[in-house]
């Protein structure tokens, strides 16, 4: 298995297209590819989901915001396990 990371302090150049690229270009010679985006805005999450994925997933609904009744804040970037 082979692990690309993708990283720099500033913003803007161009680490999310690149790695859009590659997992497509990678994907296309038959690789198998997970790409995780951990950017906070998500633009390579919304880049390779299409908008009927994307409203599954961060729909009002969606399981990822509805545990415990916790604003999303709380519950994706908090560290306290009890807020």
């Amino acid at each position: 298995m082979i692990s690309i990371a993708l990283f720099n302090n500033k913003g803007g150049v161009g680490k999310t297209t690149l790695a859009y690229h590659l997992a497509h270009m990678l994907e296309r010679r038959g690789a198998r590819v997970l790409a995780v985006d951990l950017d906070p805005q998500s633009n390579l999450t919304a880049a390779i989901l299409d908008e009927e994925e994307l409203e599954r997933l961060w729909g009002q609904d969606s399981e990822l915001f509805a545990q415990n009744n916790l604003p999303v804040q709380h519950k994706l970037f908090s560290r306290d396990p009890g807020r």
